[in-house]
């Protein structure tokens, strides 16, 4: 880690997170659970009403419709809920076998159940475009880009290995194990893990406002 240099945050301003400014310092503790961790474990319960009134399950839901004579659109928009809830449990599950990996093999390293997620400049527009086609899909907060000194632990590492689908327990494992190693399929979701101290030097509403010259 280059203690001189300038890294980014994109922070999501939502009400239960706390808005960062310019000029506040920060101490990210490797005992305290991130909000992307919170977030992840609040959206695990998926309730649906049937047309009795009665609060079940999505999986017994899409299972009810499919036994009974459902229009097309009910089917289509059940599927994709089920589909919305069953991948919040994969990337659960996925997050919890990635902290057993990192626990185990690679203690010094910052936990992403703990972190704050960095990016140097070079890596910064990627990482909007991705929000931005994120954002396009599903509703999500505004957010605002900070710039930050940093003193403490980094992990640089290949976020496509976070794919969050029906694999077996080893493939998590595998991919788990090059994502702690600093192994790469390629540069195009590089991330930063950072536990430690850091300080906003300047806030941004966009990437054109940044100078780095």
């Amino acid at each position: 880690m280059n203690k001189d240099k300038i890294y980014y945050h994109i922070q999501k301003k939502v009400d239960n997170k706390p808005e960062w400014f310019a000029g506040e310092e920060y101490f990210i503790n490797p005992d305290e659970i991130n909000y992307f961790q919170k977030g992840l474990i609040s959206g695990l319960e998926y309730k649906t009403k049937n047309k009795e009134g009665e609060t079940i399950g999505q999986i017994k839901y899409v299972s009810d419709l499919l036994k009974k004579s459902s229009s097309n659109q009910d089917l289509s928009k059940s599927c994709n809920d089920l589909v919305t809830s069953l991948t919040q449990y994969l990337k659960w599950i996925q997050e919890d076998i990635f902290e057993k990996i990192r626990s185990k093999n690679y203690p010094n390293l910052p936990s992403r159940k703990s972190c704050l997620w960095i990016c140097t400049y070079e890596q910064l527009k990627n990482w909007l475009d991705i929000m931005i086609n994120f954002n396009s899909r599903y509703q999500q907060p505004k957010t605002k880009i900070l710039s930050l000194s940093i003193a403490g632990v980094c992990h640089q590492a290949d976020a496509t290995y976070l794919d969050a689908d029906t694999h077996k327990i080893e493939d998590f494992e595998f991919a788990a194990n090059n994502y702690w190693s600093g192994v790469y399929k390629s540069n195009k979701e590089i991330e930063i893990l950072f536990h430690g101290k850091v300080k906003v030097i300047k806030e941004y509403n966009n990437i054109d406002e940044i100078n780095i010259y």
